[in-house]
């Protein structure tokens, strides 16, 4: 019943962030006439064509500073190289099952179909 509850409560967390401009969105909408008279930069003007948006506009701008001071954002740049053995790099390897087993590279074969086909074939029936 914890695991349970933790998890809801791990996820109701996560799905949050999404969700915040649509929040602050529905909060400005159903407030709109108090903060209209009480907030709105415009509010003394007799012809005020704002209706408080300009604080819906501040409250947007200070959540997305907030979002990236929050998550830098950092790009890395990964090379992976690969060499492939020379034909006289031999391995041998020595085991209780077999005597000796020889590996070299020259058996190696860079292609996708190589690696597939042992995995992705059709069932055998009977």
């Amino acid at each position: 019943m914890a695991r349970l509850l933790f998890a809801i409560v791990l996820v109701s967390l996560l799905m949050v962030q999404p969700f915040i401009h649509t929040w602050i969105y529905v909060s400005f909408k159903l407030n709109q006439d108090y903060i209209a008279k009480t907030s709105c930069i415009q509010k003394d003007v007799e012809i005020n064509n704002c209706h408080g948006c300009c604080q819906l506009k501040k409250e947007l701008a200070e959540t997305e500073d907030h979002e990236q001071k929050e998550i830098p954002f950092n790009k890395t740049k990964v090379e992976l190289s690969v060499y492939p053995c020379p034909e006289s790099h031999k391995f041998r390897f020595s085991s209780h099952l077999s005597n000796q087993v020889n590996y070299s590279d020259q058996h190696i074969q860079f292609s996708p179909s190589t690696y597939l086909s042992g995995i992705f074939h059709p069932p055998k029936i009977g």
